[in-house]
């Protein structure tokens, strides 16, 4: 009889950092293949269930406004489409992915929710995404764009299939910045996480893989960058204006044709010295501020000054939401 560390697969990947697009692409696959059968169970054990948390989050802030039509990118076994669809009844789903070992399984719980008739899984390419322009309100992708070799593509893809002011969301694992929270996070990927793996899968290597392609992965304000340069920023009708957003995060918003950015304590009298006006609106016979004040005149002349304006605006926002 043969004991489980018999029937541990002796795999080793190269780095990340090593591998050329066609290599990872084939190890991906290899990797997610591999692992379909523990794949949920082990997402809720390394990551505490934070995952189940950090999915709701994000469907959350979904808006559904025209197509009531939602795409799941790189869908896995379909949580994030499935999250999706119990939450907006009146929405219909679809689920990409390129294993089809985890769009089988996606499939079959699909099946054991009875939704079958509003959520659709099926293989497809991120980078090359088989639907019309302008098909969906929203895209996703979750725990997958580090995956993804060529990610300029993958999120124009996405992008080119939403809607006008649609919504491109991306939910992703990437490193602090402090050192010290670095460090920490460092040695649970590399030390602790492998581990834990070793006991649960028969591939731990794949897991091995996870945590480097976090650590590779580009820090969330080179990230947003990446996203800036192929124009995901989206827009959304509130306050009888319109709400600007970027990874899910409000940083800026337009009332009666006047941009208004994000502050906060710290860069709040950059404006106020500029004897710029506070964003205020009246609900039920009161007046409210928010913490939004008039863009500078010179942001609106020029891309250069506005870039610098709406990234200090988004930092704050960034701020706010992890507190």
């Amino acid at each position: 009889m043969k004991s489980e560390d018999a029937k541990t697969q002796s795999v080793e990947y190269p780095s990340v950092q090593e591998m050329n697009d066609d290599q990872r692409i084939g190890i991906v696959k290899d990797i997610f293949s591999s692992v379909t059968d523990k794949y949920d169970f082990l997402n809720r054990v390394l990551s505490g269930r934070r995952d189940v948390a950090w999915r709701k989050r994000t469907v959350s802030e979904m808006n559904f406004f025209k197509t009531n039509r939602f795409l799941d990118v790189a869908t896995g076994t379909g949580d994030l489409a499935l999250d999706c669809a119990n939450t907006y009844q009146e929405v219909n789903v679809t689920g990409v992915d390129f294993v089809q070992e985890m769009v089988d399984k996606g499939i079959e719980k699909v099946g054991f929710q009875n939704l079958n008739d509003r959520v659709d899984l099926k293989w497809g390419d991120a980078t090359n995404i088989d639907f019309n322009d302008n098909s969906f309100d929203v895209t996703a992708i979750a725990f997958g764009i580090r995956n993804i070799p060529d990610k300029v593509k993958a999120l124009s893809e996405m992008k080119r299939v939403i809607v006008d002011n649609g919504q491109v969301m991306i939910l992703e694992l990437t490193t602090p910045e402090s050192g010290f929270w670095r460090s920490t996070y460092s040695f649970y990927l590399n030390g602790v996480l492998p581990k834990l793996a070793k006991i649960f899968t028969k591939n731990p290597a794949a897991y091995e893989y996870l945590a480097d392609s976090i650590m590779n992965f580009p820090t969330r304000k080179e990230f947003v960058k990446l996203m800036q340069s192929v124009g995901c920023v989206m827009s959304k009708q509130m306050f009888g204006g319109h709400g600007i957003f970027l990874e899910g995060l409000m940083f800026g918003l337009i009332f009666d044709g006047v941009l208004y950015l994000k502050t906060d304590e710290k860069i709040k009298h950059q404006f106020e010295a500029r004897e710029l006006e506070p964003f205020v609106y009246s609900k039920k016979g009161k007046t409210i501020a928010l913490s939004y004040y008039q863009a500078p005149e010179e942001a609106l002349e020029a891309i250069e000054e506005m870039h610098l304006w709406g990234s200090q605006a988004f930092e704050v926002a960034m701020s706010a939401a992890s507190n």
